[in-house]
């Protein structure tokens, strides 16, 4: 897994600085180099807020930093989340929301410690609809099948896929292509092309901003495979789709009936 390869860089930064003493100073210097974010405990046991480290400059907003920000910054400011949250404090089951803030320009919130009570079973007895383009979303004769969620406009991507909410929430889901569980066994242009797909995917669609960003891990999942979840105000989602073709707007309102065809079915709860 990336955690355990995480880990063994940093005792490779340990071990070098005990046999030779001059590569001390230059590893803690790098360190902090590389330390761009600061963490609060906002609600000790329940709630972390992961912040950028701006260094003095004007904090920006989500789309700004993934879209004037060198690549390996980008990985780099992920692989420290991950560390902080899973190396650091050893929190395997979280709730990450990403949202931007008017003061800090974006946050990330880890909701942890909450009896949650999953995942259960997240297969299901069937085929992972992020792995299976011909897997169906629904338990339904006349089910939309997962490929046919995928966005056209990222098919060619080598490392993610861009969907459609299979539930008909107003936003997109971003998946690995690859079947992982973590964020932690990304490599790192599946870690970079999870995010900047799903900042993409809003430009594409006119969408200058969105309510927020979800990574469920651990029990905190009702699907097994990585998911990135991207919610837009529903107003400005519907006004969107006014611009649809007839075929993605066919597509939505299939979507919609089968979500609350199965609502009914499990007795609207």
């Amino acid at each position: 897994m990336m955690m355990m390869a995480l880990d063994k860089n940093y005792t490779a930064i340990r071990s070098s600085s005990q046999s030779h003493p001059e590569a001390d100073q230059t590893a803690q210097t790098q360190r902090e180099k590389e330390m761009d974010i600061r963490v609060e405990d906002i609600r000790p046991g329940r709630v972390l807020q992961l912040i950028p480290n701006t260094d003095g400059k004007d904090p920006v907003d989500f789309r700004t930093f993934m879209e004037s920000s060198p690549k390996q910054q980008v990985i780099s400011f992920f692989r420290q989340v991950i560390h902080q949250v899973e190396v650091r404090r050893k929190i395997l089951d979280f709730h990450l929301k990403l949202k931007n803030d008017i003061t800090k320009g974006f946050v990330i919130n880890i909701f942890y410690g909450h009896d949650v009570g999953g995942p259960g079973d997240l297969s299901y007895g069937r085929p992972c609809i992020s792995c299976c383009a011909d897997a169906p979303l629904y338990p339904f004769a006349d089910a939309v099948l997962a490929g046919e969620c995928v966005l056209k406009e990222f098919s060619d991507q080598p490392y993610v896929q861009c969907c459609l909410d299979a539930k008909a929430r107003p936003g997109f889901i971003v998946t690995p292509l690859r079947h992982v569980d973590r964020m932690s066994e990304l490599d790192d242009e599946e870690m970079y092309y999870l995010w900047w797909v799903g900042v993409q995917a809003l430009r594409n669609e006119g969408f200058s901003m969105f309510k927020s960003m979800i990574l469920n891990h651990g029990c905190y999942r009702n699907v097994a495979h990585l998911h990135l979840k991207i919610w837009v105000d529903p107003q400005l989602h519907s006004a969107a789709r006014e611009m649809w073709s007839e075929a993605k707007i066919m597509l939505w309102g299939r979507l919609e009936y089968l979500a609350n065809r199965l609502y009914e079915k499990k007795g609207g709860l």
